[in-house]
């Protein structure tokens, strides 16, 4: 953390640094429960994809079934969601 030396207002005090670094603080606090709460979003879908896949697997493994395909689809677009989520894109 880089710590920066505080500028007096005209009449002397801190207060409206202080207040506009609490409201950076809120700003961060509520970007990271969102990126908290994508993750979990993201997470929550793999598993439901891993419980179908277990469930419906002798359907997905027929040779004319396309399952697979709109599975493996499905993986790409939640691999590249977790890609943006690590990058913070």
């Amino acid at each position: 953390m880089i710590n920066v030396k505080r500028e007096l207002d005209g009449d002397g005090d801190c207060s409206s640094i202080d207040k506009r670094d609490s409201e950076l603080h809120a700003v961060s606090d509520d970007a990271d429960y969102k990126t908290r709460k994508r993750r979990r979003g993201i997470r929550s879908r793999y598993l439901a994809f891993k419980n179908m896949i277990q469930d419906e697997r002798e359907e997905i493994a027929r040779p004319d079934s396309n399952k697979f395909d709109l599975i493996f689809s499905e993986m790409e677009s939640l691999h590249q969601q977790v890609f943006k989520a690590i990058c913070g894109n």
